[in-house]
């Protein structure tokens, strides 16, 4: 069965819980606010890359991050993705304090801290993934069978075929 696509999605703000008291409030995630945030986190890696390099052509010493290791990379680009998204959503909270305890007003300019915080950010991607992971367990996604038949999938179980009441065969006896 084909993807069945839903108009009529929610479009108002919503509280997200994150790790802790942790929560903020999101706007919907529109195409134009993931674009924005795609594009400012690209913005970001491109400054960095430059940043890095400038101080390579000028001698200096760089120590941090390895960006020529793919998993680096990876990382720090989904890092400046969750960190993006972070500014173009959310537009309040509740429940984060300072270093003292003090339960902070929210400031933008804080998101990237709150961010830094991995289960923090862990939750908030997980809660922006959501409905596509949504979507997936429900099977939407899956491809039928040639014909509504297991034409089209490999037989797994030539390898069980055995005379009944033989035994199956085990470590000692595989080849």
């Amino acid at each position: 069965m084909p993807e069945k696509i839903r108009l009529g999605l929610p479009r108002e703000p919503r509280w997200v819980a994150l790790a802790g008291t942790a929560r903020v409030l999101v706007r919907p995630a529109t195409t134009a606010l993931i674009s924005a945030a795609q594009h400012a986190a690209m913005a970001e890696a491109d400054a960095i890359r430059a940043g890095r390099q400038g101080l390579l052509d000028a001698g200096a010493a760089v120590d941090g991050f390895d960006l020529d290791d793919p998993h680096i990379v990876a990382g720090l680009a989904h890092d400046l993705m969750v960190r993006a998204l972070a500014r173009c959503l959310i537009t309040d909270w509740d429940g984060v304090f300072d270093a003292e305890g003090n339960a902070l007003a929210f400031d933008p300019k804080l998101l990237p801290q709150l961010m830094a915080i991995e289960d923090v950010a862990a939750a908030f991607w997980k809660h922006f993934l959501e409905p596509e992971r949504r979507r997936v367990l429900e099977g939407n996604a899956s491809a039928p069978s040639p014909n509504g038949t297991s034409a089209g999938a490999p037989d797994i179980a030539g390898a069980a075929n055995r005379p009944v009441g033989e035994p199956a065969p085990t470590s000692a006896t595989l080849p």
